[in-house]
């Protein structure tokens, strides 16, 4: 349970917890009253996030499924796509997110205020954001819990794990209370507000890149939010150079800021239709995130029993992928690791072999099945001989230098 529990705030510590520090922040301060009635709101948003992933967790172990392939799911995706620009239009002033005012009036008439369970609901939602992001430390956690066959102990271990996750945010909304007493005036709180609305529009564009798969979508996305934030930071910068008193240092960087903002939407909108492919001086934008390494692809038990048959003709050792676009830790590897020379240079002698597992449960039963593993990013390895190498397999995200190292210990 000690060991859950420390997980849970470790998980806290990935980027895929950013967006909800703004929104908690955002939401308690909205809520008012003092520090000691805060505590109450805290713990009510804290239990939204511990029941999050006591269901999901437990739920996903006893059915034998993964639990980010299940958050993967489209569904799932849009919903969150949906909360993310509710959100950011909130953030933006078009309107304030509240409970509906039938149930309001009768939580005030119990002296709540619809607090409670609007910290609940919000728990129980916001919950989701970090789930790409505990795959590897959930999936050991489910495969703990479905070997054990216990619900009860499937309940204990999740619910120390999700009470890991929730405790840094019940300490955040206690504190945002005390941030009642500073300075409300001023156009840099709406600044700050706006930027977080951004903030929240980006993740908005990453989910729905998750669902819909399209690197064209993608780029469209991208460039109409670069081109359009840019135009609202180049606009805003000029009218803080309109007053003087709102200070000029700030407002020219964020009138030039903008404008190269806005540039660098325009290349993303324009830039696969008007950029030559090869000799321009100028790459086109798709060319900037093709991958450095020739994946063979594979979904099936035979698919990958085939490349396994032609590696060992072929007397070289196998290097396995899994990943999915839902998964954070793999698009962070995807652009930093499997682009580094020597990482690319080591896999020559291999046949590399990516698994798309984003939507698709055969290779989700295949990863399970075969490797015994719930965990994304997940590689395994085969020898020139064919044999499996279960004590090199990775779990999780993995630095440049440990994969370099690894993939030099293999013949």
């Amino acid at each position: 349970m000690l060991l859950a529990l420390l997980a849970g705030l470790a998980v806290t510590l990935t980027p895929c917890v950013y967006p909800i520090i703004p929104v908690t922040v955002t939401y308690f301060q909205r809520q008012g009253g003092s520090r000691a009635r805060a505590v109450p709101l805290a713990l009510a948003y804290g239990l939204g996030i511990l029941l999050t992933y006591t269901a999901l967790g437990v739920g996903m172990a006893l059915l034998g499924r993964d639990l980010g392939a299940v958050l993967g799911h489209p569904a799932v995706i849009w919903s969150l796509v949906g909360l993310f620009v509710l959100l950011a239009l909130s953030m933006f002033g078009y309107f304030e997110l509240a409970l509906p005012s039938s149930l309001t009036t009768r939580l005030q008439a119990g002296g709540r205020r619809g607090g409670l369970l609007g910290a609940l609901v919000l728990g129980l939602t916001l919950g989701l954001v970090a789930a790409p992001c505990v795959g590897p430390v959930a999936g050991g956690l489910m495969l703990v819990v479905a070997t054990s066959g216990d619900v009860l102990f499937g309940l204990a271990t999740f619910g120390a794990f999700g009470l890991g996750l929730a405790l840094p945010f019940v300490g955040l909304g206690i504190f945002s209370a005390g941030l009642q007493r500073l300075p409300r005036a001023g156009a840099w709180m709406d600044s700050v507000k706006h930027a977080f609305g951004w903030v929240l529009l980006a993740f908005a564009i990453y989910f729905a890149h998750v669902a819909l798969g399209s690197e064209t979508a993608l780029l469209v996305l991208v460039g109409l939010y670069l081109f359009f934030g840019g135009i609202t930071a180049y606009l805003a910068g000029r009218a803080r150079l309109e007053q003087a008193a709102e200070g000029t240092a700030f407002g020219t960087a964020q009138f030039g800021g903008g404008l190269l903002v806005a540039i660098a939407g325009a290349y993303f909108l324009f830039g696969p239709y008007v950029l030559p492919e090869e000799n321009g001086l100028l790459l086109p934008p798709q060319r900037l995130f093709a991958s450095a390494i020739p994946w063979r692809h594979a979904r099936t038990a035979a698919e990958l029993d085939a490349l396994l048959a032609q590696a060992r003709a072929e007397r070289r050792p196998v290097f396995i992928d899994f990943t999915a676009r839902w998964c954070i830790p793999c698009q962070q590897m995807e652009l930093t690791t499997f682009r580094d020379p020597e990482v690319v240079r080591e896999l020559r002698r291999f046949l590399p072999v990516r698994i798309d597992i984003t939507d698709d449960e055969q290779a989700q039963r295949l990863k399970i099945e075969r490797f015994a593993s719930y965990a994304v990013p997940f590689m395994a390895f085969y020898d020139s001989r064919g044999e499996y190498l279960a004590a090199r397999r990775i779990e999780g995200k993995v630095s440049t230098a440990e994969l370099r190292k690894r993939l030099k210990e293999i013949d």
